[in-house]
Order: structure tokens, then C-alpha cells, then sequence
């Protein structure tokens, strides 16, 4: 728009979160990385989870994967994951309302190997629950991800240092209870901040009021 429609007004208006803030949790039985979304290679980066998957699992076999979703060229590969590692993989298919709810409440951190995305709806909701992201340094994931404040942008598409930012943040958890439920507060404050509703409500309603009285 800005390139084709110089002298044209934009906004900039994101998503928003309808449910009242949700008090974080940390879950301290297991350590659990969650995905959700569609399995496909092209711009899910099903292909570069596989490998991710297998790295952090030949370091650290207390880590669980929990995958939620369907669909895809990536399907094979998430079944094969399941039946390889069974004890650490964990593909869920579909989920209702109430039981992704219940894990984004027992997940640890949110993990999202996409080549590109929009804007990832399902990183705003997991950060909601104070989840920490590892996502490739991509569009979607770096609009909402402050690095090294809500999680860890990676350089696309070092699957060795993405495999590496998930057994850190195990090892916070797993070294520091009470500071890994601090960073997931502190998390959950920052995306209401930006992604309430009555924030984005007056970023339309500003929108609305300049469009009508520049009539």
C-alpha cells in the first residue's frame, strides 16, 4: 500500500485476545513443548520440527513434545515421530476448546517452526498463558516476539540453535521454578498489554473517527 498508495492513510490494526487475562501457570511435573497448527512442510516447517524433535530428544529425554493439529504434506512425519518416540512425542490431532486450554495451561513454552506466517494467531494465544516462543526470526512470529523478553527468535533456519533454545529454557525451568513462573507472568502481561481487546477497540475507533471526519 505504502509502495503503490503513497499519500493514502494505513493502519495497523492486530488481532485481539476476547477472554479475560489468564493467570499463568508453570507446570512443574514435566517439561512440555507445544505446537499448534497444520502440519505442512512449506510453511509450517513440519520438515525442520522433525529435525528439531530428534535433537532435543537425543540431549534431554524429559522433554515432551504435545502437537496439536492436522493436515498437510507433514502428517507422515508427525505419526512417525509418535511411533518412534513414543514417550516423548505425543501427536494430539484436533482439540476442543476446553482441552487446548488445558495445554496451553500445562505447556512450558510454545514452539513454532514456520518458514513464514501472518500473524500467528496461536503465538498470541499461547503467550497469553505466558508461554515463551521459539520461532525462527521469520514475518508473524517477529511482530509479536520481543527476543530474549517474550522468547527466542532464531536465525532461519538453524534447526541446531532452535534445538538449543528449547533445552535452555528446560533448563531454567528445571533449575529455577519460582523465576521461569516470573518470566511466564511477565509474558502474559506484555501480549494483554498489546493484544487486549479495549486497546485494539480504540485503535479502531481512531481509525473510524480520522477515515469519517477526513470526509
Amino acid at each position: 500500500i505504502r509502495r503503490h498508495f503513497p499519500e493514502a492513510r494505513r493502519y495497523k490494526i492486530g488481532i485481539f485476545l476476547t477472554k479475560n487475562r489468564i493467570k499463568s501457570e508453570t507446570y512443574e511435573k514435566k517439561f512440555i513443548a507445544l505446537y499448534v497448527g497444520r502440519f505442512a512442510k512449506d510453511q509450517k516447517g513440519i520438515d525442520f520440527f522433525d529435525r528439531i524433535i530428534r535433537k532435543v530428544i537425543s540431549k534431554e529425554k524429559r522433554i515432551e513434545f504435545h502437537i496439536v493439529g492436522a493436515g498437510g504434506d507433514g502428517e507422515r512425519i508427525i505419526s512417525d515421530l509418535s511411533k518412534k518416540y513414543e514417550a516423548n512425542v505425543k501427536a494430539l490431532g484436533f482439540l476442543d476448546e476446553k482441552r487446548l486450554e488445558e495445554e496451553y495451561r500445562k505447556a512450558n513454552i510454545f514452539v513454532l517452526p514456520s518458514r513464514y506466517e501472518g500473524l500467528p494467531a496461536v503465538v498470541i494465544e499461547a503467550q497469553s498463558y505466558g508461554l515463551p516462543v521459539v520461532a525462527f526470526d521469520v514475518k508473524g512470529p517477529k511482530d509479536i516476539v520481543i527476543n530474549k523478553v517474550q522468547g527466542t527468535l532464531i536465525e532461519p533456519f538453524d534447526t541446531d540453535a532452535f534445538s538449543r533454545s528449547i533445552l535452555r529454557y528446560f533448563q531454567l525451568w528445571k533449575s529455577d521454578v519460582p523465576e521461569y513462573a516470573r518470566l511466564k507472568e511477565e509474558i502474559s502481561e506484555i501480549i494483554y498489554n498489546r493484544y487486549e481487546v479495549s486497546k485494539i477497540l480504540k485503535l479502531m475507533e481512531k481509525m473510524i473517527l480520522e477515515v469519517y471526519n477526513s470526509k
